[in-house]
């Protein structure tokens, strides 16, 4: 404060001005600052600078910023020519049939620069954004057309099947059936035209009415007249005719008429129709060749045996005719494999050799197996090598092959080394193979032989406790082969 007087006093004895206000000049706009921030404690803030309009459009006409803009918009073409090229490529990989070619007005050519005008690249981008929008629409709308006739089926299919539902039901003639509960009378009232959800909510509801009308056709047929049989053409038999009956009995009369002579587990049972010579020791005989499992205390083994008949084993003989082994001993061994497992690596040890064109087989259930045997020089390899033999049973094939794999002492995993990453004739080399497809009237048993939907037909069923599986596999012929390779 008392600074404050002292500048006061000073500022009325030397400045004329102060005491005479006609000498006092007009203070400069910097006087003014200046003082408000001595006086006052301010401190200098921005000027705020109005410039007249006319000038303003001038200087933004003259300011560089208009680069940017062009580059800004270039930025902006490229992503919408991206977008677009992805609509593009969606579209031509729409697979419904009755897609039209891209129209004309929504193929657009890539003609621009980074050189272009800001207004050409914006115009050519709003172009290329509302062409986009365009074929994404098209796209939707192939989509759900295909989609649409999907459906369609789906609910076709549904119709069909609840169509043979309720045929099914009028037939039983049960006195106590009621007529059919007006809730699962369903019309057919949908057309091509329908939407997609008008035909899957159709779908579904004939779908639960045809589950409802099998439980009342389940509840009520146990108490209809079954209708007589018509007499059986067994000449014109063929294994897709056969019934669920027929099938039991054939497994019942076939090991009803072997196994009091074996004493092994069945892993299958094929028997001839035709009585082709293969497998006929007299004309008025068949065979049964069956596949067995058993353990012996050298490991576990699958044996092959031809089991001759008291009679040929045609689809009458196999229904009607008592079923006997022509001798109580008889059985020809087939062949035989060993199923010890030496290594872990079987499966891709025979891989190996379908891709080296020595084996072919499908990928099935199995049981696969390595066993290792003797070591030697071989002179085929001209190195020491050991026998390596490699078999697999699966529902369709059975294989047994016998290998010389080369062991010498710079051999450190030969399976790996010389066999899985070797080469055929240099490191390796098929010594006897032996290949064997099961035929068209063949019964598997056991649970090697899982479910598989590449077979045509497969019946499950059980009798004197054991699970049997009847399967008309798509091999038609029997097929037998054991050769010696041709010398590498």
């Amino acid at each position: 404060m008392n600074k404050f007087i002292d500048e006061e006093k000073n500022m009325l004895e030397n400045d004329p001005e102060i005491r005479d206000p006609s000498l006092r000049r007009k203070p400069s706009f910097l006087d003014k600052l200046l003082w408000k921030r001595w006086y006052k404690g301010a401190t200098l803030t921005s000027l705020a600078v109005t410039i007249p309009a006319v000038l303003a459009s001038t200087l933004t006409a003259c300011t560089p910023k208009v680069d940017e803009q062009q580059q800004k918009a270039y930025k902006n073409y490229l992503s919408a020519w991206g977008e677009y090229q992805t609509a593009v490529s969606t579209y031509d990989k729409l697979e419904t049939p009755d897609k039209p070619s891209l129209p004309s007005n929504l193929v657009i050519a890539n003609d621009l620069d980074e050189k272009a005008t800001t207004e050409q690249l914006n115009q050519k981008t709003t172009t290329l954004q509302n062409a986009t929008t365009e074929i994404n629409q098209l796209c939707e709308a192939l989509k759900n057309n295909e989609t649409q006739k999907v459906a369609y089926q789906s609910y076709l299919s549904a119709w069909e099947t609840y169509a043979n539902a309720v045929a099914e039901y009028e037939a039983l003639e049960n006195a106590e059936k009621p007529a059919l509960p007006a809730n699962l009378v369903i019309s057919k009232v949908l057309t091509e035209k329908s939407t997609t959800k008008e035909l899957n909510d159709e779908s579904e509801k004939i779908k639960n009415a045809t589950a409802e009308i099998n439980k009342l056709i389940k509840q009520y047929e146990q108490e209809t007249p079954a209708p007589p049989n018509p007499p059986i053409d067994y000449d014109k038999l063929t294994p897709a005719d056969l019934t669920e009956e027929q099938k039991n009995t054939i497994v019942t009369k076939v090991t009803t008429a072997l196994k009091a002579n074996i004493d092994k587990t069945f892993s299958s049972i094929e028997y001839d129709v035709v009585a082709m010579e293969f497998y006929v020791n007299e004309s008025s005989q068949g065979v049964a060749r069956i596949l067995f499992n058993y353990t012996t205390s050298l490991g576990e083994f699958y044996e092959m045996r031809d089991y001759p008949m008291n009679c040929e084993l045609n689809y009458k003989n196999l229904l009607t005719s008592e079923l006997a082994a022509a001798d109580k001993y008889a059985g020809d061994k087939v062949f035989q494999v060993n199923m010890v497992n030496s290594d872990s690596r079987a499966e891709e040890a025979l891989k190996k050799l379908k891709d080296d064109n020595q084996v072919t087989y499908s990928d099935l259930t199995n049981v696969t197996t390595i066993s290792i045997g003797s070591s030697g020089i071989d002179p085929t390899l001209g190195c020491g090598a050991t026998y390596l033999n490699i078999n697999r049973v699966d529902r369709n094939k059975i294989i047994s092959i016998r290998l010389r794999v080369k062991s010498d002492g710079n051999t450190k995993d030969m399976i790996s080394e010389n066999l899985i990453n070797g080469t055929l004739g240099k490191t390796y080399r098929v010594v006897e193979k032996f290949e064997y497809e099961f035929g068209e009237n063949v019964i598997l048993l056991g649970e090697m032989f899982k479910e598989d939907d590449s077979n045509e037909v497969l019946d499950v069923f059980e009798h004197e406790g054991q699970t049997y599986a009847i399967i008309r596999n798509r091999y038609t012929e029997l097929k037998k082969t054991i050769e010696e390779p041709e010398s590498y």
